[in-house]
């Protein structure tokens, strides 16, 4: 029988602090990007199916625009989710030559409670506010709030150069690929 964290102990020396600062930066980045992108997809929606604003938007088009500039922080989520998944690195730690060890629930548990998760909570924060169910709002708000904690408390401990609190949680650590 092994232990998580006895084999975490004979892991590869921990990625550097500015590696892990410019990882979370660069994921920070392209999730910025993402959501800029689908703005601008649908703006450019709404631009042609008015006549460039010659006449008002009709309904369906307002819907499928607001989709669209919604759509780019999940999809980005998404697709870094399957990447830590299956191959242990969200794009900011691939480039930064990073990894986390650990099998790929803790590495998905890891990456929803890392600092360059909170936009995500947040965004799904401000979706449960356009609901009118209540108990979802207060749900998503809640974890929108113990998110942002973890996060900021992580990023304190990770500036100070020790391991992040999502990573204690998860038994996993970042090391160098």
């Amino acid at each position: 029988m092994t232990f998580p964290l006895a084999t975490l102990a004979s892991a590869p020396p921990v990625g550097s602090r500015r590696a892990r600062i410019n990882a979370v930066a660069f994921d920070l980045a392209c999730i910025a990007g993402s959501a800029v992108l689908g703005g601008l997809l649908a703006f450019t929606w709404l631009f042609l199916r008015t006549s460039a604003g010659a006449v008002d938007a009709g309904r369906g088009d307002s819907a499928l625009a607001l989709a669209i500039a919604m759509a780019g922080v999940p999809a980005w989520y998404g697709l870094a989710a399957l990447d830590v998944a299956t191959a242990g690195a969200t794009p900011g730690q691939r480039r930064a030559g990073l990894r986390v060890e650990g099998g790929p629930v803790a590495r998905l548990a890891r990456f929803a409670m890392s600092p360059a998760a909170l936009p995500a909570w947040l965004w799904l924060s401000v979706m449960a506010m356009l609901t009118s169910l209540y108990p979802i709002q207060l749900l998503f708000a809640s974890l929108a709030a113990a998110a942002v904690g973890l996060a900021l408390t992580s990023t304190v401990l990770v500036a100070t150069g020790h391991r992040g609190l999502h990573e204690r949680i998860t038994a996993t650590r970042l090391v160098r690929a």
